[in-house]
């Protein structure tokens, strides 16, 4: 989205590192709260310094409206 999805809220840019230490600890906790299906964090550039977002790439069978609030 480039960056327009959230301008108008307050978010920080995550470092490389805290970034795939974050994706790594979202993974472990979708896995925990639904084993029976598939997640996968979009690979990105291997280069890039900072992130804004995580893309997850999703397969299963639960429905959306269970992980609403977040």
């Amino acid at each position: 989205m480039g960056g327009n999805a959230l301008k108008h809220h307050n978010v920080v840019r995550l470092s490389a590192n805290d970034y795939h230490t974050l994706a790594a600890d979202l993974l472990t906790k979708l896995y925990q709260h639904f084993p029976n299906n598939d997640w996968l964090v979009i690979p990105a550039y291997n280069n890039k310094e900072s992130f804004g977002d995580i893309d997850i790439l999703y397969s299963g069978n639960i429905s959306f409206e269970l992980l609403l609030p977040i």
